[in-house]
């Protein structure tokens, strides 16, 4: 399903309509060039706020995933009232993929993305588990690479009153308990064919996420929110 959604305030009557024509001829190609491909496409549009139109749609059409593209504008540009990918995320109870999208779009991107490798964050509890059946799938249909990471929820001794000694000795067992949970994750995933690294490292989980994905060359990243 493809599905645009226009915001009625962003435009004037007059424009509002020629908007509305464009965004479905646009729509109509896109899906033809997609069917086209033996993949089958339908398309919608639709007036309203996009986050409100998409929830109704997925609940309408019982769907599984949503993809949008994200600018990564929302800590700037929306800093009050979150940008599109957040409420997305918020909003709805299915997972939700975000690409990252750029000014420079490359013309000569493949029709067919390859996920060579796919970092997965899991921080121990079931909550983060949720993410495995998806990755699981992801890695068997494209032949991926899955590297799982935990960042340690032991922050550097220097933040603690408290004897550096003694929260060395509890970050030290704190990893050696991520490191067995993971590596029981590794064994079930590994049951099934799949490649499988594990990574148990840093303090801060944003930054080394982020640290983790480029070093590794990540092609995505599964996460549960």
């Amino acid at each position: 399903f493809l599905l645009s959604s226009i915001k009625q305030s962003n435009y004037s009557p007059k424009q509002l309509a020629s908007v509305q024509i464009a965004r479905e001829d646009y729509l109509v190609q896109t899906t033809e060039e997609i069917n086209r491909t033996g993949i089958h496409a339908v398309c919608s549009s639709r007036l309203g706020s996009p986050t409100e139109t998409t929830k109704e749609f997925v609940e309408e059409k019982a769907i599984d995933m949503v993809i949008t593209t994200t600018r990564g504008g929302s800590g700037m540009k929306h800093w009050l009232s979150e940008g599109l990918s957040s409420k997305l995320v918020h909003n709805l109870d299915i997972p939700v993929l975000l690409v990252q999208s750029t000014e420079d779009v490359d013309q000569d991107t493949p029709a067919h993305q390859k996920l060579d490798r796919i970092l997965v964050t899991l921080d121990g509890s079931i909550h983060s588990e949720q993410a495995l059946p998806y990755a699981r799938a992801l890695a068997t249909a494209f032949g991926s690479e899955l590297i799982l990471l935990i960042v340690p929820a032991v922050p550097e001794s220097r933040n603690y009153r408290a004897p550096s000694g003694a929260i060395e000795a509890i970050r030290r067992k704190t990893v050696e308990n991520m490191k067995d949970f993971l590596e029981a994750v590794a064994r079930s995933l590994r049951e099934d064919g799949l490649t499988v690294r594990t990574v148990v490292s840093g303090f801060t989980p944003g930054r080394t996420i982020m640290e983790i994905s480029e070093k590794e060359n990540a092609d995505m990243i599964i996460m549960t929110s």
